[in-house]
């Protein structure tokens, strides 16, 4: 339903610049949409925020959408655009083509524009495509893969499929973990984990029964 409204009329909200603190119009877009709602997935404190998030667009109602930090605020950069393109587009995105993207989004709430603007940014990059990047990692180095359940970026299963030929690593799935852990109870059993695996590297060795007790927060169903 909300992206139905979206797509047939676009509304228009006023914004605060987080420098300037000028107020300037922006359109709710069914790419920005979905775009916010994505990245909300990223953490389990603002995906709990989600149904009510939806409930509320439904109706014409976009407040509950805007609260969210991943509509008003930019994305944290954790890398360089430049050294991001340098590593993803020769070893990624170049293997990637239209008709896959088409594929890959069907069905789903995430339309396919996020994915072309790769593509684009790429062309412009002019990096060529290295071909070896595509073989399976075979290895002996003692290796710790961690994913989430609801992670909506590197799901568990990508893990699981390096893990075949890392010859001594273990993958472990932590059921409530998105793909960061803020607002998860229990966080801290990640770095116990982590500390125990670099202070002696032997993945199958590692007690990992605390991933158990961590837990994601209720959903937020305020009227």
């Amino acid at each position: 339903a909300t992206m139905r409204l979206l797509s047939e009329a676009s509304p228009t909200v006023s914004l605060r610049h987080p420098e300037s603190c000028t107020t300037f119009p922006v359109s709710i877009t069914p790419a920005g949409f979905s775009e916010g709602m994505w990245i909300a997935l990223f953490r389990p404190d603002t995906a709990r925020r989600i149904p009510r998030v939806l409930h509320y667009a439904a109706q014409g109602d976009y407040e509950p959408f805007l609260d969210l930090t991943t509509a008003r605020q930019a994305p944290r950069r954790r890398y360089y655009n430049a050294a991001h393109l340098s590593v993803a587009c020769p070893e990624e995105v170049q293997f990637v083509t239209p008709g896959a993207i088409a594929e890959t989004h069907a069905g789903t709430f995430m339309p396919e524009e996020r994915a072309l603007q790769y593509l684009e940014a790429c062309k412009l990059w002019g990096l060529p495509a290295k071909p070896a990047s595509l073989a399976p990692v075979i290895s002996d180095v003692p290796t710790l893969l961690l994913s989430g359940d609801y992670d909506p970026v590197t799901p568990g299963r990508w893990a699981d499929g390096v893990a075949r030929t890392l010859r001594r690593s273990r993958s472990l799935h932590a059921s409530d973990l998105s793909h960061e852990s803020n607002g998860l109870s229990h966080a801290e059993c990640l770095d116990s984990i982590f500390q125990d695996f670099l202070a002696r590297p032997e993945p199958r060795r590692l007690d990992a029964r605390c991933l158990a007790r961590m837990r994601a927060p209720e959903f937020d169903m305020r009227p």
